[in-house]
């Protein structure tokens, strides 16, 4: 069917009949009501049937000036070059006109540095889409830190000790003396708060808050108040008195001949197969050691 359209082209007398047998059939399926006035569609066969008219219209506009620019550099070429005869159709001159493309080095020249700067700009683009993409996210992260700081600031300012006290008593008549003895208090917690936050060692935070507690705290039941300040698990009586550091061992009945058992954490080599291959791990186990008890006291 292409051969015979091609060829047909190419005969202009075969070419003009095949145009007017076309409008006869498109007047003849217009009149039997096939193809509809635009003024009968809905509004969405409407938009899209303008939007195929705008892409014909463009296609043609496009073939129609690629013409003439091949006609202006027949034009200038010189008449040596020129032994083609081109047929008096348009279209069939378009198709003729490929001949006239020959490469000519100032063109393979304007190709190659085209090509070139099209090269180097790709990766500065992608250079600079990637510093874009870093400063982005430096600028997100300050953002942060900045939002961050302020609410610790607002909430410090929010929850300052004066107002702390100002909104529990507030409408009691209190004493100067009173008002400031529960300020007192709140600064103390506030205080407390602080040097633990700005704690980073867990030893020094449980020297912390071993200052702050002890029998007289246990006896007004003041020990869920210091548990604001600090975990609940830190302010528990049994890891407030623990000091690894000073631990002894202390024997009631000592005899150097005989014999005791402990368990202790040791590191093993052990054979395990993993994916099918035998492969040597470490691993942590509880191994039962029997000995003197002069050699447990060496240890």
């Amino acid at each position: 069917m292409q051969r015979l359209r091609k060829a047909i082209k190419q005969d202009p007398v075969n070419y003009k009949e095949s145009k007017k047998r076309e409008r006869e059939r498109y007047y003849r399926r217009k009149e039997q009501g096939m193809i509809k006035p635009i003024a009968d569609l809905s509004r969405r066969e409407q938009r899209s049937l303008r939007k195929n008219w705008r892409i014909r219209s463009k296609k043609s506009y496009d073939k129609r000036k690629g013409l003439e620019k091949q006609v202006n550099h027949l034009e200038i070429l010189p008449s040596s070059l020129v032994q083609i005869d081109l047929p008096g159709d348009p279209i069939l001159m378009l198709q003729h006109s490929d001949m006239l493309k020959a490469p000519t080095p100032r063109s393979s020249a304007g190709k190659k540095r085209s090509r070139r700067n099209r090269k180097m700009l790709k990766s500065k683009i992608k250079e600079l889409e990637k510093k874009l993409k870093q400063e982005s996210s430096l600028k997100e992260k300050y953002r942060k830190r900045l939002y961050r700081q302020r609410e610790k600031e607002r909430e410090q300012h929010v929850n300052s000790p004066n107002k702390k006290v100002k909104t529990m008593v507030r409408g009691q008549k209190l004493t100067p003396t009173i008002y400031r003895a529960l300020l007192f208090g709140e600064v103390l917690s506030a205080q407390a708060k602080k040097n633990l936050s700005n704690t980073v060692n867990r030893e020094e935070k449980r020297k912390l808050v071993s200052t702050i507690s002890g029998r007289i705290i246990k006896k007004y039941k003041c020990q869920g108040r210091l548990e604001t300040l600090a975990s609940s698990r830190l302010c528990q009586p049994k890891n407030i008195k623990l000091n690894c550091k000073e631990k002894e061992i202390v024997i009631l009945d000592y005899n150097p001949n005989e014999v005791a058992k402990y368990e202790k954490w040791v590191l093993k080599k052990e054979m395990l197969v993993i994916k099918g291959k035998q492969k040597q791990c470490t691993k942590k186990v509880k191994e039962l050691i029997t000995c003197t008890e002069q050699q447990l006291v060496l240890e």
